[in-house]
Order: structure tokens, then sequence, then C-alpha cells
């Protein structure tokens, strides 16, 4: 056959298609090409198209750079009295997006929608029912909420539509929730003292949380990943903790490298590679070498690091804060395999709070102006 590939933004190619200005070029034949634009690959051979922008393989196109797109918010949130912080971020199986706002309120944008609509009847947060964190599973939307875990598997159409799962002692801090497919797990701390809690089922219906580990053997845990593998790793201040899906709890190292200590925010896995993030002394980075965390030099660009997620063992983004200051400070990190770099397309200006891995071609990050003039979610496609 002599066909090119064609491609979108989100699909690649196919023998029979036809690139267009925002797609790939795909695979191609030994004969063919690619149909190649301003961001897609072009030319192919029989291993798929190419180039330095776009770029394709025998699987399909896709350009290498993300378009990103600021969500909307109807009606706007108001202005609250503490800092504009977006506290959770998920997505559930059925495509709706969810964001958790420092104000209290929970937002909801359905599938294929850039919108979030306001879920009505949230209470205004208390000291003892602050919102701290959001997820969601394939079919739940998950929240902290002061002691308290929430659950809705419903249309999750009003704050009635959430009840309790878990009540968390008083005495241990609630940290943050981590979800993959139908699995749910939070992180607490107790004085210094890490302890990981997972969701319990009745066939598919949530019945509640059980201690899996009363200390994972790190100090002042945060927020929980789960790997591909079914592992579940959680940063400390002194290294990284790991539930092992096999069984048992293990823990490996930072060397600090002579770096000033750090406080380790999030971790992201993908196989064997790892990088964790956080802050101390500058924006800090720690890459996963066997099985001991080496820190990178700090990065002045900014005090702290929120988050960091994987979208292949050899692409990973990090986004963070920078309390303030110059618009053009990049908060916004691409792994580049030796170290991390200011992403490029994201809007300047913008801090990071929290992110969300779709797929390698679909993230979020949740986050503020810089200014504290507005709640910010982009949406990341490619």
């Amino acid at each position: 056959m002599t066909g090119g590939g064609g491609g979108s933004t989100t699909t690649g190619g196919g023998v029979g298609g036809g690139g267009t200005t925002t797609g790939g070029g795909g695979g191609g034949t030994t004969t063919g090409g690619g149909g190649g634009s301003t961001t897609g690959g072009g030319g192919g051979t029989t291993g798929g198209g190419g180039g330095t922008t776009g770029g394709g393989t025998g699987g399909g196109g896709g350009s290498a750079t993300f378009s990103w797109t600021r969500m909307t918010f109807n009606p706007a949130p108001g202005l609250p009295s503490v800092a504009r912080r977006v506290v959770g971020l998920g997505r559930r199986g059925n495509g709706e997006t969810w964001v958790a706002l420092g104000d209290g309120s929970v937002w909801r944008a359905v599938a294929g929608s850039e919108q979030f609509s306001k879920i009505p009847n949230f209470p205004a947060p208390t000291t003892t029912t602050e919102l701290l964190d959001l997820s969601a599973t394939t079919d739940e939307v998950l929240i902290i909420r002061g002691q308290t875990i929430l659950s809705c598997a419903g249309t999750c159409a009003d704050f009635s539509d959430f009840v309790g799962v878990k009540t968390i002692t008083f005495g241990e801090d609630p940290i943050a929730l981590c979800t993959r497919g139908a699995r749910a797990l939070f992180t607490t701390q107790q004085s210094t003292t890490t302890l990981l809690y997972e969701a319990q089922r009745s066939g598919s219906a949530l019945t509640g949380f059980t201690a899996v580990s009363q200390s994972l053997g790190v100090n002042g845990g945060e927020r929980c990943t789960i790997a591909e593998n079914g592992d579940v790793w959680i940063p400390g201040s002194n290294g990284v903790a790991v539930l092992r899906a096999a069984g048992g709890v293990g823990n490996e190292a930072i060397d600090l490298m002579g770096q000033p200590g750090a406080r380790w925010t999030a971790v992201a896995m993908a196989g064997a590679t790892g990088l964790a993030v956080g802050g101390g002394s500058g924006y800090r980075f720690a890459q996963r070498v066997g099985t001991t965390w080496n820190s990178l030099a700090p990065n002045t660009a900014g005090p702290l690091m929120n988050t960091v997620l994987a979208l292949s063992s050899s692409e990973f983004f990090a986004g963070g804060e920078t309390n303030g200051g110059s618009s053009t400070l990049p908060a916004f990190f691409r792994w580049n395999g030796a170290g991390f770099v200011p992403l490029s397309g994201v809007p300047a200006g913008v801090d990071a709070h929290r992110g969300l891995v779709v797929s390698a071609n679909e993230v979020y990050f949740g986050g503020a102006e810089r200014d504290g003039s507005a709640y910010v979610v982009l949406h990341g496609v490619r």
C-alpha cells in the first residue's frame, strides 16, 4: 500500500487516514508517507512517521507538545477569606472531572466539557470541617472533609448525596487520598508517624476503610500514589515507603547528596523509574536509582513543588508554587532524562497545587493565579 497515516491530537493515525492541522502523522509504509502538518509528524517509513515536533510510530501519530485549556467555573467562585488553593482533582470512569477548592466548594465538569458547575449545599468549612482532598475511583467521588471521608457513587448532584464512610480518630491528621481504578487509599499523620488506610468493598460497594499499616516507617508522609503494578508509594521527610502489592511494607532512603533537608510532598512511578518532589532551599527533586532516591540540586525558582505526574517511564511533569513574584518564573517542569526543565506552553503566572494524569496524552493541573485573583484548572491534551 502507498497510503499515509493520519491522526488527531488524541487518537493517532491509521493507514487510511489523512493528517490535519492538529494531528500527527501516523505509521506509513515502505513507500508511503504520513500526513504531516505544522504540529504533526510527517513522512513515513516502515516504522511510522516522525518529525521534531510531531512524530509517529507504527502505532499512531501525535505531537509531543500539549495544548492547554484553562477550564471555566460557572458561576465564578467568590473571593475566599483564605488563600485560593485547589485541594483535589479527580476523574470518574464516566468522564466527569471533579475539583475541590480551598473555600470548601466542590465542582464538576461533565464528560467533554471544559466548564465546571458547582455542587450545591456544601457547607462553608469550619476549623474542624476543612476540605482537604478530593479524588475519584472508576465509580466514586471521595472527599476528605475534616476528620471524615465522604463518598458518592451516584449522580452526586448535591452535598446530601455524599455519605460518610470513615471517621478518622482525632489525633490523626488526614493528609491525602490516592486512587486507581476501583482502588482507594488515604494517608494520615500521628505526630511524625505516617499511617495508611485502604478502602474495603462488598462486591463493588465501598463499605469503609481499614488500616493497612500503623506505621509506614517514614516521618511526615504526604501524598500517596498507586503504581501500575499495584504498589503504593508514600514520600516522607526521611525516605519513601512502599506498600507492595505482593505484601509487606518497604522503605527506601533519600540520599540528600549534600543538599539541605527537604519536605517531600509527592512521588510518581513508572515501572522502576521514580521521581519525587518537594521543597526546602528551593524546589526539590529526587530520582530513584536502584532502591535509593538521590536528591538533585535545588531549583531556586520557587519554594515548594506540590505534584509530580508520570506519563511514561521517560516523561514526567511536575508543578509547584512561587509565593508570588514575577509572572515569568516557571512553576511547571518536565523531566528531560537528567533533570527538570521548565515545561513549555503552560500559561504564565499560574501556580500548581494538584495534578492528575488521565493518560499519557491527557493531564490536569489545579492551582491559582499567582496574584491570588482566581482559581485555575489547566487541562492538557495532545
